[in-house]
């Protein structure tokens, strides 16, 4: 019973921590938290940081919160989840079960990416208002049980706490940094950004990214050493000693942008948490990652864009019907500098960002401004939209003014409006779809038709 006089009836355990217990309730969108230790000075402190919780501002985070205390002489709350979620540790042990083949019926690569951006926002969010979560594990964070869909909410949220005022710093074996592991420090927003990295990169390629050949195949102790960072991580760019060969090559299913973060986690910032990338620059490659998903026909997998046009999982050549879009930051002619030999200067320079975007027919495609190196803001707002169909390629503004350029001609676009499919290959000219003001700076997206 909770303080208001609700009464719940538990039906399924769900998960146990160092803290307490999760029930199912009797109502499919209610979940009650029992706090579990003994000790009442705990216990009482416990009470008081869920209280000081139930006051803080969580909106348009994807946290359940807790709603209402139960009860004297139970300790613990109540919480509101949406139905049909499941522990993200289901997802992990599909693949430890199943292999690849359980990688791919449970949503691929495609889907993974979409639950990554869902969890580095919400924790990006979090921590732009001065918290951190704390103990960050796979048990808690709930995502959809249907592979269909890719909702991500966190549940058990009693360590969260302003980043000047931590809680005692509790974790879960396997996600917890090794600072925290050795008893050195307390929670922050560096030790979630670790435990983030770690979940992220066994959903990526079902491998611990400390738990490699040497690890799996040698004493305990060798466990416990690379879980407190004496060990170096499967990836390393100089030690291969604890490599493995099993699971997904990271390569594979990561960009090399996303490459460059986990290494930088795991090996600057294995010691110096400083060094450790932020969930703002999480963000921003995983959406640039996927905006290179490509869905491949054959097997009906999820792969990244390659050179080789194919898919990753069963070699299968990609459609040439596909539209590829690279994004410039273009700058008009009279905002360049005045230096001798700027051959730019009357029609104004292109700058490539690195940044580039797969269309395929049947589906659409959302571009938005780049992430800025602070997420300050629940989500970016999209530019314009993209749609490629049987009968051309569809333009649709958003956001955004937006102009559509071939060889020195522009033309405004001001609502949707379709390039002809018969018109495709009719030549080599290259089209730009500038994104903005054209008097200014602003982005600009290149592709053939």
């Amino acid at each position: 019973m909770d303080i208001s006089g609700h009464t719940y009836v538990l039906t399924e355990k769900l998960g146990k921590g160092g803290q307490g217990v999760v029930w199912k309730t009797d109502n499919p969108k209610v979940l009650v938290k029992g706090f579990t230790a003994k000790d009442q000075a705990q216990r009482e402190r416990w009470l008081e940081q869920i209280a000081w919780l139930m006051r803080q501002d969580l909106a348009a985070l994807n946290i359940a919160r807790p709603l209402a205390l139960l009860r004297a002489p139970r300790a613990g709350y109540i919480l509101e989840l949406m139905d049909g979620l499941i522990p993200l540790t289901r997802l992990l042990e599909s693949f430890a079960v199943d292999g690849v083949d359980g990688y791919l019926l449970r949503g691929g690569l495609a889907r993974r990416v979409q639950l990554l951006m869902k969890l580095a926002s919400t924790l990006s969010l979090l921590h732009s208002r001065g918290m951190a979560f704390g103990d960050l594990s796979p048990d808690n964070i709930y995502v959809s049980a249907e592979t269909e869909h890719a909702e991500l909410w966190l549940i058990d949220c009693d360590n969260i706490s302003f980043e000047s005022q931590p809680c005692r710093a509790l974790y879960t074996p396997d996600y917890g940094a090794p600072e925290l592991v050795r008893g050195q420090a307390d929670f922050s927003t560096l030790t979630d950004i670790w435990s983030f990295a770690v979940i992220a990169y066994q959903l990526l390629t079902g491998n611990h990214p400390f738990k490699g050949d040497m690890v799996s195949s040698g004493e305990p102790a060798l466990e416990a050493q690379a879980l407190r960072g004496d060990l170096p991580w499967i990836g390393h760019s100089e030690d291969r000693s604890n490599a493995t060969e099993c699971g997904i090559a990271l390569g594979t299913v990561a960009t090399g942008k996303l490459t460059q973060l986990f290494a930088l986690c795991f090996e600057q910032g294995l010691t110096e948490p400083t060094e450790r990338p932020s969930m703002a620059y999480w963000l921003e490659a995983l959406h640039q990652a996927n905006e290179r998903i490509v869905h491949c026909q054959a097997c009906t997998s999820s792969y990244l864009f390659n050179r080789e046009c194919s898919c990753s999982f069963c070699g299968t050549a990609l459609a040439e019907n596909f539209a590829l879009f690279n994004e410039y930051h273009f700058i008009p002619p009279d905002q360049l500098p005045e230096l001798d030999g700027n051959d730019s200067k009357d029609k104004g320079r292109l700058d490539k960002t690195g940044r580039f975007a797969v269309l395929q027919p049947d589906c659409k495609l959302m571009l938005r401004a780049n992430i800025p190196s602070q997420w300050y803001s629940e989500s970016l707002p999209p530019l314009l939209q993209l749609e490629l169909s049987d009968d051309g390629l569809w333009i649709e503004p958003l956001q955004s003014k937006v102009a559509i350029q071939r060889e020195s001609k522009i033309n405004q676009v001001p609502r949707r409006m379709k390039l002809n499919a018969e018109l495709r290959g009719a030549s080599n000219a290259e089209f730009l779809l500038h994104v903005g003001d054209l008097a200014k700076p602003h982005l600009l997206w290149r592709f053939k038709w």
